[in-house]
């Protein structure tokens, strides 16, 4: 046992013996998708941000390892309950795995360990009751491998549940000030054509940014309205990147002033793409965005006009989705009018998400809200809502 726990123990000072300048060098070396991925061990189970606890984790076990050579008893369980309530509490607050769930199993084998550490102190007492703390000792080590079983189970449905059937049809990758309100009448549109065309839009589905990415990998076809910049934005590129490594079928909205990357832009992606480097903390190199803007450039894209109406929506919902939908239908004795820059696509947009949200609402006074177009005058038969 003692030579398997030497060799066990040189193992990572071999590793960190041949890297000894890994946590000083990795955030110098984003361009090298190998090497990222050869150290992503380290931090890849921890949520973004929270990487150091490795090195807490390491410190813990080193310690919680000496502790048996301590002589005096009292002194060993002191030692290893200062151990375990710190540790308890650093997961409790800090939430450190990259998996939620992880985070709640952790605190359950804590709590476990604790117990079965203060319960098997009642040995070393002269009155001890060698069969009650047995007894409790085993119940919570039942408790602690029931957790560990139920988290293996968990995630193994929820692997094989997602490889059946992804819980997103589409997934939108936006700039949201040039393009939230259209990004938000297309989820409306879509998600209007069926249960089954799901939709993420991030202000809506998500609620840790560090799920972001893992939200792309569970989507069916990553929808990119590429507006002009979006590529510039470290998020977006981080989705579209995500959605290259893992064979995400994607599909661009090309906006008509959009226009692909030029070799300067890609040569200097650190200075085109602020805050890039922050993606290395997803794995996700400079090395990656590179490759991604050269393939992004030979993807299916959908050229959208200059000029934003229900027709359009429609249109591009017939072609994400492959089935035509219903017409688009206008009120035709409007009892409100909503004005909106023609010439500004987001303003039309959000035009027609507050005509979605007053046909919507039961407390809405107005039932035929109406957009004018380009040109169009204020319809005769326009009949406006009178106060109470």
């Amino acid at each position: 046992m003692s030579a398997i726990g030497a060799a066990a123990t040189l193992m990572p000072i071999s590793f960190l013996a041949n890297r000894p300048r890994i946590p000083g060098s990795l955030f110098v070396r984003v361009a090298d998708a190998s090497y990222i991925r050869a150290c992503s061990f380290l931090w890849q189970r921890f949520r973004p941000g929270a990487e150091l606890f490795a090195i807490f984790i390491l410190g813990r076990n080193a310690l919680t390892v000496l502790c048996p050579l301590i002589p005096a008893t009292s002194v060993k369980l002191v030692t290893m309950n200062i151990l375990l309530y710190t540790s308890l509490v650093l997961v409790a607050l800090g939430k450190p795995w990259r998996v939620p769930a992880s985070n709640v199993l952790d605190i359950i084998l804590h709590i476990g360990l604790l117990v079965v550490l203060d319960v098997a102190s009642m040995f070393e007492s002269p009155n001890k009751d060698t069969l009650t703390a047995t007894i409790i000792c085993l119940v919570f080590l039942l408790i602690m491998l029931f957790a560990i079983g139920a988290a293996m189970i968990f995630g193994l449905i929820l692997h094989i549940a997602r490889l059946r059937r992804k819980p997103w049809k589409f997934f939108l990758s936006h700039h949201k000030r040039a393009a939230g309100g259209i990004a938000r009448l297309l989820k409306i549109q879509l998600q209007k054509r069926g249960s089954g065309y799901t939709t993420f839009l991030d202000t809506d589905n998500l609620s840790v940014l560090t799920e972001l990415f893992s939200c792309v990998r569970d989507t069916e076809t990553l929808v990119v309205l590429a507006t002009p910049g979006i590529l510039a934005r470290k998020w977006c590129i981080g989705e579209i990147v995500t959605a290259r490594l893992h064979s995400i079928r994607t599909v661009v909205l090309r906006w008509p002033q959009y226009t692909d990357p030029n070799e300067a832009f890609q040569q200097n992606l650190t200075f085109a793409i602020p805050g890039v480097e922050a993606l290395t903390a997803y794995s996700i190199s400079l090395d990656d965005v590179a490759e991604t803007l050269r393939w992004f450039q030979t993807v299916d894209s959908i050229a959208v006009p200059g000029s934003w109406s229900l027709e359009v929506v429609g249109h591009l919902c017939d072609t994400l989705t492959g089935r035509p939908g219903p017409p688009a239908e206008e009120a035709r004795t409007p009892d409100v009018i909503i004005l909106a820059d023609p010439g500004n696509q987001e303003a039309v947009a959000t035009a027609y998400v507050i005509v979605e949200l007053l046909l919507s609402s039961t407390a809405a006074r107005y039932n035929a809200p109406l957009v004018l177009k380009k040109g169009d005058g204020i319809p005769e038969n326009f009949q406006p809502m009178r106060g109470p």
